[in-house]
């Protein structure tokens, strides 16, 4: 169990970038962190629910795809 402990944080390290936390509070921090797990956790979800068999790093860059092509249509005229 620890080895998969291991691997989850490797993996949130690599495709959740996290170049700097929000604040330097304890609560900040684990905030952040939490925040990171409910990520993977949906993202778990998502995969698990598609049709198709996807690895999670496919179905991240398309989520990430997908809303900036949506944000940038709404703040551009």
């Amino acid at each position: 169990m620890r080895w998969q402990i291991e691997l989850f944080f490797k993996w949130i390290k690599q495709h959740f970038v996290v170049k700097h936390f929000f604040g330097t509070s304890q609560n900040a921090v684990y905030g952040q962190i939490w925040l990171a797990l409910i990520g993977y956790c949906l993202l778990q979800s998502i995969c698990q629910q598609l049709p198709k068999k996807h690895s999670l790093l496919e179905v991240l860059r398309a989520i990430q795809i997908s809303c900036t092509r949506h944000l940038a249509n709404w703040w551009l005229p």
